[in-house]
């Protein structure tokens, strides 16, 4: 066979393949709903979703709520964003979430671009919404809050991520009563992303029974406990700048010592796993490890009454539940999701047992942290939501090759043309 022929097939082989499989992924997505029914289970699951890549065409994300039996109690996608969920104490079908709407420039004041951030609460069952709490912030990408915890029925505390602030407001008065700044304690040109835009991330808050107060701040891999009169309890804190403890983290659930506690479960989100630490002799230990082969850039993981453990994995596009022996026992298709809340169960972690005191068993493919890991996050975070992780790298694969084989049948003529006017001159 010539050897240029044999080339040419080569090159039609590898894009033929990796592209067939986008083809037939794309195929396949478009016969099957982004949001479908899920298995049954006890109680009601309710997740909220990101739905903010580059290439999808929907541009809002949705927050669903699945009945017992599996179907579509609640469905919602007003906003172009919704972050946290959390049930509210007492209710069975009740919860509060924090979403942004991006507004046109003529709604932002002093910017081009802003989001209006909101609190609200809605009944699952009758659909009825009530807003508690709103903010204009500028920008519309990491300039939205991630978290708001409820302190009590007037007061609650807010994860701002656009000003890297933690602060209690008083949603009836409309006023902030404290203010910490991740800047007075971190310095903001010495770690983290470009200050003043993305740099510390901070995408995660929780008010503990004690007043103390637990924060994840994701660019700089650390997590923090602050005491309000105090400030930040050194001693308590995990990871940080330069330590390879945590991989820019997301939602840490603090599990208290009437719950085999002190222990932090944690979406360790660039190091695709879930991970625990327990609090032994004044330090952290690592004491329990989840992972599987699709998960990526897992961004929840609460740990339910019973031993089981929720977890919102964001670029595998589904909310699972996974048993004490890790194994998956309960799952459906959630694109680009955030947080999930099994409700009646506690407030993330509140009713669940430290992986210690119950014995969980770790399973993890491989604890190495993948090098790439924000390529292949930003990869699949401009890929289209139906295009799973090998899809995203075939389909460079099918591009660069073409390019390539363009480049080689370039060279091709070029290489011919010279060898006749040698020809010729002769």
């Amino acid at each position: 066979m010539d050897k240029l022929l044999a080339v040419r097939l080569g090159f039609v082989f590898v894009i033929v393949v990796s592209g067939g499989y986008v083809a037939a992924a794309f195929v396949t997505a478009a016969d099957s709903p982004a949001i479908s029914e899920a298995p049954p289970t006890q109680n009601i699951t309710v997740a909220t979703t990101t739905r903010v890549r580059q290439a999808q065409a929907k541009e809002n994300g949705e927050i669903v709520a699945y009945a017992p039996d599996g179907s579509i109690l609640y469905y919602n996608e007003t906003l172009n964003i919704y972050d946290d969920v959390d049930p509210v104490e007492g209710e069975d079908a009740t919860v509060e979430y924090v979403g942004a709407k991006h507004l046109p420039p003529e709604d932002c004041p002093n910017t081009v671009r802003c989001s209006r951030n909101v609190v609200e609460r809605v009944d699952l069952s009758s659909g009825e919404t009530t807003r508690l709490y709103a903010e204009v912030t500028k920008g519309t990408t990491n300039t939205r809050w991630h978290d708001v915890d409820r302190i009590n029925e007037s007061h609650l505390l807010v994860g701002d991520i656009s000003e890297h602030r933690i602060f209690v407001v008083d949603h009836r008065r409309d006023e902030i009563t404290w203010t910490w700044n991740a800047s007075d304690y971190f310095d903001p040109n010495s770690t983290g992303g470009d200050y003043p835009g993305d740099w510390a991330h901070l995408n995660d808050v929780e008010m503990l029974e004690d007043g103390r107060i637990v924060t994840s701040l994701r660019n700089l891999d650390v997590v923090v406990f602050i005491r309000p009169d105090e400030g930040v309890l050194e001693e308590w804190t995990l990871g940080g700048p330069g330590s390879d403890r945590l991989h820019g983290q997301h939602n840490p659930d603090y599990i208290p010592e009437e719950n085999g506690g002190p222990a932090l479960l944690i979406a360790d989100s660039g190091a695709n796993r879930i991970v625990e630490f327990q609090r032994v002799n004044g330090s952290w230990e690592r004491s329990w490890v989840w992972k599987d082969r699709r998960l990526s850039w897992g961004r929840d993981a609460d740990r339910l009454p019973g031993g089981n453990t929720l977890i919102t994995d964001t670029n595998g596009n589904r909310v699972l539940e996974v048993d004490e022996r890790g194994e998956v026992v309960w799952q459906v298709r959630v694109p680009t999701g955030y947080e999930a809340e099994r409700v009646a169960t506690g407030d993330e972690s509140e009713s669940g047992n430290s992986a210690q005191s119950l014995g969980l068993e770790s399973q993890y493919v491989d604890e190495r942290v993948p090098l790439p890991t924000y390529f292949v996050h930003s990869a699949q975070y401009l890929a289209p939501v139906w295009l799973d992780l090998t899809g995203v790298g075939l389909a460079i694969i099918s591009v660069c090759g073409t390019f390539v084989w363009g480049l080689f049948e370039v060279w091709t003529r070029v290489r011919r043309s010279g060898s006749r006017g040698r020809n010729v001159a002769h």
